[in-house]
């Protein structure tokens, strides 16, 4: 998955007529918290967060990822580990939820990549 998040964000960064934010697959389709929480967790599926940096990364209020974060662990979604006191956050590879969804994310990446590089050809460097 860090390859291709790799990936996307060199071909966010090639196509300035877009912001980052909106290259959110999941939360580009269901316009909401949960999605943008979500599309994070994807992306950076070998990091867990605790319930502050989630609310810093994604600029949602502190009480609404706490409510988010239930949701998604009682759908079992995303692992709560609990250490010295601290509570963190993962996205649950073992959850068939989970895995829809990083395929989903996997897929949109690919179409707009392709889209990308149909429309611009004189872009993509040739080894």
């Amino acid at each position: 998955m860090k390859f291709i998040y790799d990936v996307y964000i060199l071909f966010v960064s090639l196509n300035q007529s877009h912001s980052y934010k909106r290259k959110r697959p999941i939360e580009n389709l269901f316009k909401n918290d949960i999605a943008r929480v979500l599309d994070l967790f994807i992306f950076n599926s070998e990091f867990s967060y605790s319930t502050k940096e989630l609310s810093d990364l994604t600029e949602i209020p502190y009480q609404k990822i706490q409510r988010i974060l239930i949701t998604l662990v009682n759908k079992k979604i995303i692992l709560a580990k609990k250490s010295d006191n601290i509570k963190s956050f993962s996205i649950n590879n073992n959850s068939e939820l989970s895995k829809t969804l990083i395929r989903f994310v996997h897929q949109s990446v690919n179409i707009e990549i392709g889209q990308f590089i149909k429309n611009s050809p004189s872009m993509i460097i040739k080894r």
